[in-house]
């Protein structure tokens, strides 16, 4: 595994912690770039959250705070899921791809 894998890894299971602590039950997907594998070093995360239903705002908008106020080089892009264009959320299923830690 290079440094950059590495380091990658460590950073997805950071974010991973951060959004579960503000709301533990919630799937994360990550989609776009990142997710096709045509992601640049300074790319942004495109992060997708489903709780099955709508998210509570308040949670969405902490979790968003949560992200930037980490010392990591990246814009964070959130979503709900359930919150969401329905032609916007088809064409980023196609390519979303699961996070766990």
């Amino acid at each position: 595994m290079t440094q950059e894998n590495q380091t990658y890894e460590q950073e997805q299971k950071k974010l991973i912690r951060l959004i579960k602590a503000v709301v533990p039950e919630v799937k994360i997907y990550l989609y776009g770039s990142r997710a096709k594998g045509t992601y640049r070093r300074t790319s942004d995360f495109d992060i997708a959250l489903d709780m099955g239903k709508k998210m509570d705002k308040l949670d969405l908008f902490e979790i968003k705070n949560v992200l930037e106020a980490t010392n990591m080089p990246y814009r964070f892009d959130v979503i709900d899921l359930h919150n969401i264009d329905p032609e916007f959320k088809k064409s980023i299923e196609r390519y979303m791809i699961p996070w766990m830690d």
